[in-house]
Parts: structure tokens; C-alpha cells; sequence
């Protein structure tokens, strides 16, 4: 008989391991290393009591990993073992963290789920999350823009992207956001676009994953000018970013004619305890 009851105490090379069985067959390639699996639980902010574990005995066949930031939860990853699909799994584990946010009288309960998984999706409709934004997610692998360094770009200390966001016209996702990059800010690099001192764009980078997690521009010439200067400097070969909103045109416009093309699609949703 499955039983549901948080992760504390379950070490996360257990739960990495599982995740890999959960994922194996995942429609995005899912196999960070361990590093980097604990990176992700850091930079979303995983906390073992709020997060809810499938067991089958004493092994653990499917998990819930939520993260939070004052009063709000969030859904970094939902898994089952390829053995035990089928069985409503999901759905109890979902149950279960429902319950544990009613218990810690948590404001929201947050995820991403991608568009074309419509049984995930489902599942979340039938628990009464709502979408609350549409994102786009993209890839540069043949840039239309030669690399260039501008004398208009330099590096900035990472911390100072708390208040470069405040700057964006739609705020960034739960994993994109400055809560995320500061959790992990040796592991990312802030480059300014800057006009007499002024602000005019930044993006925050993380080389080792090859992706962007913020990019704002307030002009096309701008933004142009940041990707070509962290091509040059990074000498990277691939780019990626997710989780634009997808009401931001001009970053959607500057991203696809700068070569970047669309990857897949996610919801973000939202689940509102009423106590």
C-alpha cells in the first residue's frame, strides 16, 4: 500500500535517484548530474517538510518537491517511478501537498507544467489551479548576430539584480527570478548596458548551463548588443532562456530575430487555499 508523508529525513540521493526513474522518459531530457540536481533544489528554494514523498515501504516511488518563499509554494517537480504510473500516484502526492499547505496557511501553491502534457495538465484543472501566465522557452543554436563586445557592456556584482528587475515589464517566474539567482550567485554572471551611467538593459547569465535567466533591453539595439557581447565573451556555442512571458513582444521579437527559435511551451498555474 503506497503511503504519503513529507521528505524529511529521505537524503537527496534518494530522491535524485528516483527523479531519474521518474524522468527517464520525460519529452525534455531530464539527467542533470547530482551537482546539479542539488543546485536546483537550492535555487528554487526545496524545503523537505513542505514536500511529499510516495513510498512503497521504505522505497521512495514518487515525490512532490516544493520549495517556498514567504507565504507562497511552489512545485519544482512532480515524479513517479515508471513501475508504479497508473495507480493515481500523482494525485495523492497532490492531495497530500494540499494539505500541508492548508497546515502551514500558505497564501498560493505555484507550478509550470508544459502545454502539450495535457494529462498533467488535467490533473491540476480537476485539484482547481488556474493558469495564471503562458510561457515561452527558446533556444539559440545558429545566432543571426556576429559575437561582438560593446565598450557599452560590463559585468556587475549579481546582487544588484534584485533591483534590475524591478525594471522588467512582466516579472520573471519562480525560477528565473533574483530569489533563485542570488541562492546560487557564484554561478552567475550580470552584464549591464549602460549610457552615461544610465541603465539602458541587462542580462544575467549562467555559463555552465548555457542559459539566460533574465534579459531586459529597452531598445531591439540594445538587447542585440548584450547577446552578441556574451557570445563573444563567453565564446558559448548554444543559448538558451525560459519561461518568457508570452505577452513580453519585444523580448519574443528580439529573441527570434537574433536566431533563437521556440522550444516548448508551459502554464504557469496557481492554486488559491480558501480558509
Amino acid at each position: 500500500m503506497i503511503q504519503y508523508r513529507n521528505l524529511l529525513g529521505v537524503s537527496v540521493t534518494t530522491i535524485y535517484e528516483t527523479f531519474l526513474d521518474a524522468f527517464s522518459d520525460y519529452a525534455i531530457p531530464m539527467k542533470p548530474s547530482l551537482a546539479a540536481f542539488q543546485n536546483m533544489l537550492a535555487s528554487k528554494g526545496f524545503q523537505a517538510d513542505s514536500s511529499v514523498g510516495a513510498f512503497d515501504q521504505s522505497d521512495l516511488v514518487g515525490f512532490i518537491l516544493n520549495g517556498e518563499r514567504e507565504t507562497q509554494v511552489y512545485n519544482l517537480g512532480t515524479g513517479v517511478k515508471v513501475a508504479y504510473r497508473a495507480q493515481k500516484i500523482a494525485s495523492g502526492m497532490l492531495d497530500a501537498s494540499i494539505r500541508l499547505l492548508f497546515e502551514k496557511n500558505r497564501t498560493g501553491y505555484l507550478l509550470e507544467v508544459l502545454q502539450d502534457n495535457q494529462k498533467a495538465y488535467a490533473l491540476y484543472k480537476q485539484k482547481n489551479f488556474e493558469i495564471t501566465r503562458y510561457f515561452l522557452c527558446f533556444r539559440l543554436e545558429e545566432p543571426q548576430i556576429s559575437p561582438k563586445l560593446s565598450p557599452s557592456i560590463h559585468q556587475e556584482p549579481v546582487d544588484l539584480v534584485a533591483d534590475f528587475e524591478s525594471t522588467l515589464p512582466y516579472k520573471p517566474s519562480w525560477q528565473n527570478n533574483h530569489h533563485a539567482i542570488l541562492a546560487l550567485r557564484k554561478d552567475f554572471i550580470c552584464y549591464t548596458y549602460r549610457d552615461a551611467g544610465e541603465l539602458l538593459g541587462y542580462a544575467v547569465l549562467n555559463p555552465a548551463s548555457e542559459s539566460l535567466a533574465q534579459l531586459g533591453a529597452r531598445s531591439k539595439k540594445v538587447g542585440e548588443a548584450l547577446i552578441a557581447h556574451i557570445l563573444a565573451d563567453t565564446k558559448l556555442k548554444m543559448l538558451g532562456i525560459i519561461n518568457v512571458d508570452e505577452r513580453d513582444e519585444s523580448l519574443i521579437h528580439l529573441l527570434t530575430d537574433t536566431g533563437f527559435t521556440k522550444t516548448f511551451s508551459q502554464y504557469e498555474m496557481l492554486y488559491t487555499p480558501r480558509y
